[in-house]
């Protein structure tokens, strides 16, 4: 696996992105669990079930890339900080 390796900008947008993006998952997920909790018609609350499903697994993949982003290596952003 390569390094990531980020300024600190990049790092700081990305990493706030993805804590967007796992907020987003996780709801929509436990909007699709309430509808599976109060839907009568079995079909349509086994779609509601794969949809949570496959938001959760987003929400993993997206936790993962977000622990990534914390152990990448950021670039210098001054002369000071390239020197020492």
């Amino acid at each position: 696996m390569r390094k990531l390796i980020l300024s600190g900008d990049d790092w700081f947008e990305l990493k706030h992105t993805l804590d967007l993006f796992v907020i987003e998952t996780n709801n929509a997920a436990n909007e699709y669990e309430n509808m599976v909790a109060h839907m009568r018609v079995a079909e349509l609350s086994e779609r509601y079930a794969n949809l949570a499903k496959r938001n959760r697994e987003r929400t993993e993949n997206c936790k993962r890339l977000i622990a990534l982003v914390e152990s990448a290596e950021r670039l210098p952003e001054t002369k000071e900080e390239t020197n020492g």
